[in-house]
């Protein structure tokens, strides 16, 4: 099982709008690329676009390959703009995962959330290693494959703590524990309560933001 859908964003650590322009039109990870080799003729993605507010703490960042692979990406976006970056990952409007990276300090951590207790069990089975086998013994008997005899190692279900920096505690814990019916509730919840928004193509964006684009894509 894959994503379903990923909003990316990279800090405001005080980058120009000139700055961020020049990394749009330079960076290779973010100019125009082939997506689908099998198509004639092959799709191009347009590149990648971002959302500017002067005053935002993190900048929405669309491209139509950044999908599917979040801690990839967003250690190449945390590359590419040399800030860190974090990504809100969708599966299925059923789990929300949260993905930090700083390529400067070499740094990876994940989150993970569904929407309602017991959620992750039924798309990730127990976590509880007898459960576990118990549940895997029900379907294979004895001969249980050797690479299944443990539970898959998950992330942790708490609110990430980088977060906190940049938003009220409370209300950020609140909108983390709170059971939703789309994980997209969530993630725009939080997106909210950091002073940023999701960036999806070029939909339309509130007040105060503008879109900037690779140079030649607009």
């Amino acid at each position: 099982m894959g994503l379903t859908g990923s909003f990316f964003f990279v800090q405001n650590k005080g980058t120009t709008l000139e700055q961020l322009q020049e990394t749009l039109n330079t960076q290779p990870f973010l100019q125009p690329r082939k997506l689908y080799s099998f198509a004639d003729p092959p799709k191009l993605s347009p590149g990648a676009l971002l959302a500017y507010q002067s005053t935002a703490a993190w900048f929405p960042v669309y491209e139509d390959g950044l999908n599917d692979d979040d801690e990839h990406n967003a250690m190449e976006l945390s590359r590419a703009f040399g800030v860190p970056a974090f990504a809100f990952g969708v599966m299925d409007s059923d789990i929300l995962f949260v993905t930090y990276c700083d390529a400067a300090q070499e740094i990876t951590r994940q989150w993970t959330k569904g929407n309602s207790p017991g959620m992750l069990e039924t798309y990730f089975g127990p976590e509880d290693p007898e459960t576990w086998m118990k549940e895997l013994r029900e379907s294979f008997g004895d001969d249980v494959p050797e690479e299944l005899m443990a539970p898959p190692t998950r992330s942790p279900q708490t609110l990430p703590d980088f977060l906190l920096d940049f938003g009220d505690p409370d209300q950020l814990r609140a909108a983390w524990e709170e059971d939703v019916v789309f994980a997209e509730d969530r993630a725009y919840t939080l997106c909210t309560l950091i002073g940023t928004v999701p960036l999806f193509c070029e939909a339309e964006l509130p007040e105060g933001w503008q879109i900037l684009y690779p140079i030649g894509q607009k």
